[in-house]
C-alpha cells in the first residue's frame, strides 16, 4: 500500500514577492545593462529620432505654444563623453498659425544639464543655434532695437542704448527654465544693421557670439566680417561682460580695416574722422557705471594711407598714415589726445593737445575746439620746396566745423629759430575747391631764412628782388597778408596766393 503523497509546504506571501523582486532586479540590470551597453556603443554617434517621435514633439510644442508653428526637417539623440545628452534640431521653421515666417534655423543644438534631469526635470545647460538672421536698428532719436526673423511674432527687444539692450538678458537668464544654462552659441550669424541716425547700413556676415555664465557673471564675445560696399572686408571683435543683475559693465571692441566714414557715424567721440578716407584699425574700450550711464572711452587708433577730403569736389590732401591714441569724458564732452602722430610728404608731425565737443540738442557733434601742441613739424605741402621745412613747435587754438568743414584758427604761435610767428585765419571745404586766408605777423626773420619758407615758384619776381636787394634783418619785424583758392581741376594750389606789403626789414 503506497503512502499518500506528502503535500508540498505552501510558501508565504512575503517569499512569492522576494523571488519576483529578484527577477526583476535581474531582468532591470540586465535591460540597464544592455541600454547601457548600446549607448557606450554609440557614444558621440547621433542617434535619429523616428518619424513619429518628431510628430509627437511638434504636437507638444503647439500645445504648449499656440501662437506659433513649429516644423522640424530632422531631430537626431547624441550622448556626449561624460554622459550628457544632446539634442540636435535640423532645419527648424517657425511660423504663425496662418504660415507666415518668423524664423528659421539652419541648426539647434541643446546640451542637458544631468543632475536635473535625473530628477525629471529638463533644464538646458548650452544651446547653440546655426542660421541666424539679425537686425539691428538704430533710429533718429539714438535708441537701439533688436529683432530675430520676420513677420509680427519674430521676437524683438529695444533700449536707449546698445549695452543696455544686452544688459536685458539678465532678466532671461534668470527664469527658472535657464537657471543651468552656462552657454549659448550663435554661429553663421546674418546681421543687418540700419543706422537711421547716420543714413547708412551694414551688414556683417558669417558672424559668430558666445555667450557664458560662470559665478553670477555674464559674458559676451562676438566675432564679425563687416560688408560695407568696398572690395575689402572689415572685420570686428567685440567683448562685454557684467554681473548679473548688476547696471555696471564693461565693454571692448577692437577692429581692423574699417572706413573712417563708417567710424565717425558711431558717436561724437568719432565725428572727427568723418574727413578722412582712409581705413582704420585700432580698439575702444568703454563701460557702464552702476547708474547705467557711460563711463571714460579710451581708442587707440591706427590709420592707414589716404586722404583728406571733406566733401567730395575738393581737392584730397594725400597722408601716408597716422595714430592716435586719445580718451573722451562724456561727462565733460572732452577729448584728451595723449599722442597723434601723421605721417605725409605734405606734412609730418607729432601734437598732443584737447577738444571740446559743442553737442546739438540731437547729440550730434556741432563743432569742435581744440588747443593743441604741435612738435617735430615737417612740411612740404604740393613739393613746394626742394627739401620739407622743419619748425620746432607750433601752439594751436581751433574750431573745428563738419558740415560743412571749417576750420577757424584763433590763435597759431610758431617758434622757429628763436623768433615768434603769429598767424590766424581760417580753411574751409567748399563745393568748389578749397579756400584759405591766413593773416600774420613775425617779430623777426633772417633774410635766409626767409628764402628758405619762401618757395621758389611762388611770386618769383618778388623773391628775386628780396635775393638781390634784402641783406640784413636780424631783429626787424615782418607782417603779411595771404590767400588762395584751389577748384578741382583748375589752377596750381600756390598760383593765387595774394602777397600783401613785406616792409620793416
Amino acid at each position: 500500500m503506497s503512502k499518500p503523497d506528502t503535500p508540498r509546504p505552501r510558501r508565504k506571501p512575503h517569499q512569492h514577492v522576494a523571488r519576483f523582486g529578484l527577477w526583476s532586479i535581474l531582468l532591470l540590470s540586465l535591460a540597464a545593462g544592455a541600454l547601457v551597453g548600446a549607448l557606450w556603443l554609440s557614444m558621440g554617434q547621433p542617434l535619429r529620432a523616428p518619424g513619429w517621435l518628431q510628430e509627437r514633439i511638434e504636437a507638444r510644442i503647439a500645445r504648449e505654444l499656440p501662437q506659433v508653428r513649429v516644423s522640424l526637417g530632422e531631430a537626431e539623440l547624441v550622448v556626449e563623453e561624460g554622459w550628457h545628452p544632446r539634442v540636435r534640431l535640423r532645419n527648424v521653421a517657425i511660423s504663425t498659425p496662418e504660415g507666415a515666417e518668423i524664423l528659421s534655423l539652419t541648426e539647434f543644438k541643446t546640451g542637458f544639464a544631468l543632475r536635473p534631469l535625473l530628477d525629471g526635470i529638463v533644464q538646458p545647460q548650452s544651446i547653440s543655434l546655426s542660421g541666424v538672421v539679425v537686425t539691428l536698428r538704430r533710429d533718429a532719436a539714438g535708441r537701439v532695437a533688436l529683432s530675430a526673423g520676420v513677420g509680427p511674432g519674430s521676437f524683438s527687444r529695444e533700449a536707449a542704448t546698445l549695452p543696455q539692450l544686452i544688459a536685458q538678458l539678465d532678466g532671461v537668464l534668470q527664469r527658472p527654465a535657464l537657471q543651468a544654462l552656462t552657454e549659448a552659441e550663435l554661429r553663421a550669424v546674418t546681421l543687418q544693421f540700419d543706422d537711421l541716425r547716420a543714413g547708412r547700413s551694414w551688414t556683417v556676415d558669417g558672424g559668430r557670439l558666445l555667450l557664458s555664465r560662470e559665478a553670477g557673471v555674464l559674458a559676451l564675445s562676438a566675432d564679425l566680417a563687416l560688408l560695407s560696399g568696398g572690395a575689402g572686408v572689415a572685420t570686428l571683435s567685440a567683448n562685454y561682460s557684467s554681473r548679473i543683475g548688476a547696471s555696471a559693465a564693461e565693454f571692448g571692441v577692437s577692429f581692423e580695416g574699417v572706413a573712417a566714414e563708417d567710424i565717425a557715424t558711431q558717436g561724437p567721440a568719432f565725428a572727427w574722422l568723418g574727413v578722412l578716407r582712409a581705413p582704420i584699425s585700432g580698439a575702444v574700450r568703454s563701460g557702464l557705471n552702476d547708474a547705467g550711464q557711460f563711463m571714460p572711452l579710451n581708442a587707440t587708433l591706427q590709420i592707414g594711407a589716404g586722404v583728406v577730403q571733406p566733401n567730395a569736389r575738393t581737392r584730397p590732401i594725400p597722408f601716408e598714415g597716422a595714430r592716435s591714441y586719445f580718451s573722451y569724458d562724456p561727462a565733460e564732452a572732452l577729448l584728451r589726445f595723449a599722442d597723434v602722430r601723421l605721417r605725409s610728404k605734405w606734412i609730418s608731425a607729432e601734437s598732443s593737445g584737447t577738444a571740446t565737443l559743442g553737442l546739438a540738442p540731437d547729440g550730434k557733434l556741432s563743432d569742435l575746439v581744440g588747443q593743441f601742441t604741435i612738435r617735430d613739424l615737417r612740411a612740404n605741402p604740393a613739393d613746394i620746396y626742394p627739401a620739407p621745412v622743419g619748425l620746432a613747435e607750433t601752439d594751436l587754438d581751433f574750431q573745428m566745423r563738419l558740415n560743412p568743414f571749417r576750420l577757424q584758427l584763433g590763435r597759431v604761435q610758431i617758434s622757429d629759430q628763436g623768433k615768434t610767428l603769429l598767424l590766424d585765419g581760417k580753411l574751409s571745404a567748399r563745393p568748389d575747391g578749397w579756400r584759405v586766408a591766413l593773416d600774420g605777423q613775425m617779430d623777426g626773420l633772417t633774410p635766409e631764412r626767409l628764402l628758405e619758407l619762401w618757395p621758389e615758384g611762388l611770386k618769383p619776381k618778388t623773391r628775386t628782388w628780396l635775393v638781390e636787394n634784402v641783406r640784413k634783418g636780424r631783429s626787424a619785424t615782418l607782417t603779411w597778408r595771404c590767400g588762395w583758392h584751389r577748384a578741382r581741376h583748375r589752377r596750381p594750389m600756390w598760383a593765387s596766393i595774394m602777397p600783401g606789403p613785406m616792409c620793416s626789414f
